[in-house]
């Protein structure tokens, strides 16, 4: 299934520049090439590959996808949602409730919800955009904002001058500095550490979306057509690795966080 686009940007068409190519800014180059808007993505990974982990896509996201036309490319590696948002006794992990996802979501929303890996509903938004429009290798060290829109600089040396600049740089954005005073990034006291597990997990790791492991530690897991299960472990413990701003705390830049819905889901 397919979506017809303009094969060329309608005259007159503000040059638009993304910075970032994860999903949300190839979901907004996707949206705007499919608008008829003269946009090219900008990201500094030499290939978009398979990164991050498992995610929840939840209606509102599914929805998108399916505007894009490539609905079909998605559902090939995600697996629907059968129960979310259970909760459990911490004592002894009884459940005290699980919301039924089945045919709720189907009726309440129009679609359902799903989990897949983060490279496989990046390949589903990706396909809406002609290669193109994508640049990689461009690492984006700067912007100069002007009366007449701004100038970035990227690690090679090359400047590109645009209408209108889109930050999807993530947590250490060079585009939020142009727009808010820079500020590092603060230790939040939760730790994630991500894995894969093969299909022969056992089966009651992979039936539930979550499992306590004690008072303050959660496993979240998410199964995929393409890519087994990958558990996030969270809990509020200090990693013993120091930290220029807060000794005995882990650098930011190491911290993850933990699949939770699309449509407000970090990637």
């Amino acid at each position: 299934m397919s979506t017809t686009t303009p094969d060329s940007p309608s005259p007159g068409s503000p040059r638009i520049a993304v910075v970032g190519g994860g999903i949300g800014g190839v979901a907004a180059a996707a949206f705007l090439h499919r608008a008829g808007l003269d946009v090219t993505v900008y990201e500094q990974a030499p290939q978009l590959g398979e990164v991050g982990a498992g995610l929840v896509v939840s209606p509102n996201a599914v929805r998108m996808i399916r505007r894009l036309g490539h609905f079909d490319t998605f559902l090939a590696k995600a697996v629907p949602l059968e129960v979310g948002w259970e909760f459990r006794r911490w004592q002894n992990g009884a459940i005290l409730s699980a919301e039924q996802l089945t045919d709720n979501c189907d009726a309440l929303y129009g679609e359902r919800s799903y989990v897949a890996h983060r490279a496989d509903v990046l390949d589903a938004v990706r396909a809406a955009v002609p290669a193109e429009l994508i640049r990689l290798g461009m690492r984006c060290t700067g912007i100069e904002p002007h009366a007449d829109g701004a100038r970035l600089h990227f690690g090679d040396g090359s400047v590109v001058d645009a209408d209108v600049v889109i930050g999807a740089d993530g947590v250490h954005s060079v585009i939020r500095g142009a727009i808010t005073t820079p500020a590092p990034a603060e230790y939040s006291g939760m730790c994630a550490f991500r894995a894969l597990v093969p299909p022969r997990t056992p089966r009651r790791l992979r039936a539930a979306p979550s499992r306590p492991c004690g008072s303050d530690r959660t496993i979240t897991s998410c199964t995929t057509r393409s890519r087994a299960v990958r558990p996030s472990t969270s809990w509020r413990s200090p990693l013993p690795v120091t930290s220029p701003t807060n000794p005995g705390a882990p650098p930011a830049q190491s911290r993850s966080s933990s699949p939770s819905s699309t449509g407000g889901i970090p990637g």
